[in-house]
């Protein structure tokens, strides 16, 4: 008897218990999925952002000038737009256990970009109005720069935990350096008014614009390696994002080299 029932266990599979309690099935949360709420945030978020930009409008100058300053304007508001928008996925998933965003570098990159644009706004909003008739532009325009780059960095500070490849890791803390020197110069030159402060606001203004559009080159080909060594390691949303970072750096390529020259 005990010889058959070994050999009937001979023929049974074997159930390994360790792979069906493995962290790798429990803990992986659901792929994210594009829906009609995110294109809605999406939408929502870039006419906000055009809303703001009415205040500067392109139109006031003529020919080709004013079409790419409203060119600038679109791009810059559906790239905000989407970062608005990945304020709202935050609350829509980043609060529950295994949470499907923010995880992905391009995730933590987006978020950082849309917190940064909405504290700027909350800012630039509130110092007009309790500012109104005191004040200097250029004392608002510092705060207002200084409030997004500490809105910047938390959002990366908090998102460099999470990512592991050491690629990202220098990206982060690339950024983070970069980003607290803004914000150290902006505080220190806050309540000064003096041609030196001026230049030094220029100096920052063609600062930001090459880092963007470094950082755009270094996404580009960031991508491009994605698609063709690890196409099914990130998501949409990922890969999206840093698309629309390598389409700011080709806006602040065009506001360093194509503005001056219609300006001439």
């Amino acid at each position: 008897m005990e010889t058959s029932r070994g050999r009937l266990a001979s023929w049974l599979p074997v159930v390994d218990n360790s792979a069906m309690n493995s962290p790798t099935e429990i803990d992986a949360p659901p792929p994210l999925r594009l829906s009609i709420l995110h294109l809605l945030m999406w939408t929502t978020g870039s006419a906000l952002l055009a809303t703001y930009l009415r205040a500067f409008p392109a139109d006031r100058f003529e020919g080709t000038l004013g079409a790419v300053l409203l060119g600038m304007q679109l791009t810059y508001a559906v790239i905000g737009g989407l970062g608005i928008a990945s304020v709202g996925m935050l609350f829509q998933y980043g609060f529950h256990q295994n949470a499907r965003f923010p995880r992905e570098p391009g995730h933590w990159l987006l978020l950082a970009t849309g917190v940064g644009i909405l504290v700027g706004l909350i800012v630039r909003w509130t110092t007009f109005l309790v500012f109104a008739e005191e004040g200097n532009p250029l004392w608002r325009q510092r705060v207002f720069r200084a409030a997004v780059v500490v809105a910047t960095m938390t959002v990366l500070g908090v998102g460099q935990a999470s990512v592991r490849k050491p690629f990202w890791r220098w990206v982060f803390r690339l950024t983070l350096f970069y980003s607290g020197f803004l914000a150290v110069i902006a505080v220190i030159l806050a309540g000064d008014t003096g041609r030196l402060s001026s230049t030094v606001d220029e100096m920052l203004l063609h600062a930001i614009r090459w880092y963007s559009m470094l950082l755009g080159i270094a996404m580009f080909f960031r991508l491009v390696y994605e698609l063709l060594s690890t196409p099914r390691l990130h998501d949409w949303l990922h890969r999206i994002a840093l698309c629309a970072l390598v389409i700011a750096g080709c806006n602040s390529a065009a506001a360093y080299f194509i503005l001056p020259l219609l300006q001439n």
